[in-house]
């Protein structure tokens, strides 16, 4: 039988952990574990651990660290995904769920001119992420911060920085264009799109301008569909 799964944000050197108040309650009221039980712990930061639970109770849950299993990338390049949160929360969660399960190295949200929603409840995106990381055993939690200036993340220090953009004007395929080595930043606009002041300054600021395709896809559909043709 597989081993319950949990995500820790623990130090690869750790000896014993404590889950809190919510999770203990769920590993001794729902997944009925009980001492002695086997458990796999993720960090997030490529570090796979083994533990024996030592205390069990709605309350407190503690576990003995066995062993710690330090894992590496299993890929040359680092997707950032950029995105302006969608209008319909349910998707953007959708979108951090998925790209967190196909291992998306960082999530970038941004407010742009034809950005509808400017606020994300990033405690809860964290929560979506870190069932994502415990469903999938991807060891890596993508990095993700509050929404900022489009700007901001157009002038990340990266080689490789790509826009896909729907409106009429000179584009390559971001499958031909992509090159999987080092830091790669893929540009996703809002429902309304990107607007020709912001397509100017994405070329200023050396991002290379890319279609995902003929079809006019949704925001969170575009994200997802540019990670798996990146990945």
């Amino acid at each position: 039988m597989a081993l319950k799964t949990f995500f820790l944000p623990i130090a690869q050197d750790a000896k014993t952990v404590s889950f809190d108040a919510e999770e203990s309650k769920h590993i001794a009221k729902v997944l009925r574990l009980q001492t002695q039980d086997k458990i796999l712990l993720l960090n997030g930061e490529g570090v796979r651990f083994q533990a024996t639970l030592t205390l069990v109770s709605p309350k407190k849950v503690e576990a003995d660290i066995a062993y710690a299993e330090k894992l590496e990338p299993n890929k040359n390049h680092r997707i950032h995904l950029a995105i302006a949160p969608t209008k319909n929360t349910d998707r953007t969660e959708w979108l951090v769920e998925k790209a967190t399960e196909l291992g998306v190295y960082a999530l970038h949200f941004f407010h742009s001119e034809r950005t509808e929603k400017t606020h994300l409840r990033m405690d809860r995106l964290q929560r979506i992420m870190q069932a994502a990381i415990k469903q999938s055993l991807n060891p890596f939690a993508p990095k993700m911060e509050a929404p900022c200036p489009l700007l901001d993340i157009m002038q990340l220090p990266f080689k490789q920085k790509y826009l896909a953009y729907c409106e009429d004007k000179p584009k390559i395929a971001l499958s031909d264009a992509v090159q999987k080595m080092g830091d790669i930043l893929i540009l996703i606009g809002p429902e309304g799109d990107f607007s020709p002041k912001e397509i100017a300054e994405a070329q200023r600021q050396n991002c290379t301008l890319v279609h995902l395709g003929e079809n006019r896809l949704r925001t969170e559909t575009a994200a997802l569909y540019a990670l798996c043709l990146s990945i």
